[in-house]
């Protein structure tokens, strides 16, 4: 069993669409990317069977990670950072979600 305390887990909030459908899984680290992960989540839509998309967010201020908009892009799982932090701490996040 992996032990979550040595990997230093920031604080985050979990916003879960639907549950785990795949045991593979695409994580994107993003912070305000607009409309270039909107055009990307959309050209991912075909393989979201495939693969479980997670959305880790540095906490994204322009709207770019509106759950609706997600939610029907078939993003699996959102997670916001809520504790300062890096890309490395964004991609940590998605080792540990439910």
């Amino acid at each position: 069993m992996i032990n979550k305390n040595i990997w230093q887990l920031p604080s985050y909030q979990i916003h879960q669409f639907r549950k785990k459908a795949s045991k593979y899984c695409v994580c994107v680290p993003v912070l305000n990317e607009g409309e270039k992960i909107r055009k990307q989540l959309q050209r991912m839509l075909p393989f979201s069977k495939m693969a479980d998309i997670i959305i880790a967010d540095w906490g994204s201020t322009d709207g770019s990670t509106d759950p609706k908009f997600l939610k029907k892009m078939n993003v699996r799982t959102l997670l916001t950072l809520k504790s300062p932090g890096k890309q490395g701490t964004q991609l940590r996040m998605a080792f540990f979600i439910p």
